[in-house]
């Protein structure tokens, strides 16, 4: 399963979508809201992607992890927000 590259690149599209979800929750501005819908649009099917591909346990696990993975990067998204809003 490791040795898929379609696994990784799910992994790394999650990894990078919830990323860009925490990250947009510190910023400002008119599109954040739409911004957010087209993020959780893309985290939705990712996770139908990896439903399909790799069957439900799998689908869970990424699920499980997007959320653990929010949690872990949570300070790291507002301190580079900080950073950007700066300027």
């Amino acid at each position: 399963m490791f040795g898929n590259i379609w696994w990784w690149v799910i992994v790394i599209a999650l990894g990078l979508t919830t990323f860009l979800v925490m990250l947009n929750g510190f910023l400002r501005g008119s599109w954040k809201n739409y911004i957010d819908v087209v993020l959780g649009l893309i985290w939705v099917v990712l996770l139908i992607l990896s439903l399909i591909l790799f069957g439900w346990f799998i689908a869970l696990c990424h699920l499980v992890g997007s959320f653990i993975f929010g949690a872990l990067i949570h300070s790291i998204a507002a301190l580079f927000a900080s950073r950007l809003l700066k300027h």
